[in-house]
């Protein structure tokens, strides 16, 4: 609360008067009268282009062998040519020219944010759901209940408190465990979102920060008949920011630095090969779950990690037999690096499907 009572004191208005809140501003083309805007081709379900566009999608999604030859003879750039083309050769009948123009507007699906680091937070996570979406400061004089309260919120005077408020990631009794590791590095005791040791937590697909539980957690420690709201595939992943990452996963899109804070972060690959390297790990049963005990060779600390299984569509797979946990580290533009393990054995440098719901174990590095 003292964080957030700083922010809203410190933060720019960007031009605005005092309280101000934020929305997400999107600008997309709308239909407008002939002559009033900017000229578009519409292509019926291929959407309005401009000629340029239009030439593109034509040539690339439409066009086949038998009009091919056809097509190379027509004057590409004139609009009324390639419309022709559409409509004579090709059936057609939709394509017309139209009129457009830019329109601004708050988006009416995120609600308010309080700060322009969360909106901006949200626009970094989900802005491929907007059209050029940005950060847009609205003052709070004329919704009254909003205006009362931030004013209470940036003046309240703050008092220390014990009381302790559950989280959807972070857990109050989550640990550092110092396993006496080379590096330094501090494990946490427990994966992010989980309410034990022994409990999966959340699963995330990689370089994406959104938790997501199975239906069944809150009720029973997991079957494999346990359903997720979202859908843990292929198609959906490549909506994500994770999809575009090219390269090793950066606080932005580190699941543990968002949900926990500054302070933690997901594994490297490397990290996973020096806990390998320097534990004994044994394939245990602790308060009825599977996993794997790992206890350290240097100072005889322990951390337990259960099997987590995986998320694939809507379905967690695996709870109970093959444990699955993301590192940070890139593999390529369809793997990254994971931790893998089952009663056979423990695979440290493991490759796994992006789109694949894996849990994260946090880590710390060690400050002096």
């Amino acid at each position: 609360m003292e964080d957030l009572q700083h922010e809203l004191n410190t933060q720019t208005n960007d031009g605005n008067a005092d309280p101000v809140y934020w929305g997400v501003m999107e600008t997309r083309e709308v239909g407008v009268p002939d002559g009033c805007g900017d000229e578009r081709i519409y292509l019926g379900d291929g959407g309005t282009e401009t000629l340029e566009g239009a030439v593109a999608y034509i040539a690339e999604y439409i066009v086949d062998d038998e009009n091919m030859e056809a097509w190379n003879e027509v004057d590409k750039t004139n609009t009324n040519d390639v419309i022709e083309f559409c409509r004579e050769k090709l059936g057609m009948s939709e394509v017309r020219i139209i009129d457009v123009a830019k329109k601004s507007e708050i988006s009416r699906y995120t609600g308010a944010f309080l700060t322009k680091r969360a909106c901006q937070q949200y626009i970094d996570s989900y802005g491929y759901n907007h059209s050029n979406p940005h950060t847009y400061a609205m003052t709070a004089y004329r919704n009254f209940e909003l205006e009362h309260l931030l004013k209470i919120l940036k003046t309240m005077e703050l008092k220390e408190t014990s009381i302790q408020t559950p989280a959807s990631c972070a857990s109050a009794e989550m640990a550092t465990v110092d396993l006496g590791l080379p590096s330094g590095l501090l494990w946490a005791d427990r994966n992010i979102g989980a309410r034990s040791p022994e409990d999966c937590g959340a699963y995330f697909s990689w370089g994406n920060v959104e938790p997501h539980y199975p239906k069944q957690q809150i009720t029973d420690r997991g079957d494999d008949d346990d359903t997720f709201d979202y859908d843990f595939s292929s198609e959906e992943y490549e909506k994500t920011p994770g999809f575009k990452i090219d390269g090793n996963i950066d606080a932005k899109h580190d699941a543990a630095t968002v949900n926990l804070g500054e302070s933690w972060r997901m594994p490297t690959k490397d990290d996973f090969q020096e806990l390998y390297d320097n534990c004994e790990w044994v394939h245990k049963t602790v308060n009825g779950v599977d996993g794997y005990l790992v206890t350290s060779k240097i100072n005889g600390s322990s951390i337990f990690f259960p099997c987590s299984g995986l998320g694939t569509g809507t379905s967690r797979n695996y709870r109970g037999s093959i444990g699955y946990y993301w590192s940070a580290s890139f593999n390529s533009a369809r793997h990254a690096r994971s931790l893998l393990f089952d009663s056979g054995g423990v695979y440290p440098q493991h490759s796994s499907n992006r789109y694949y719901g894996f849990a994260v174990r946090p880590v710390q590095n060690f400050v002096k």
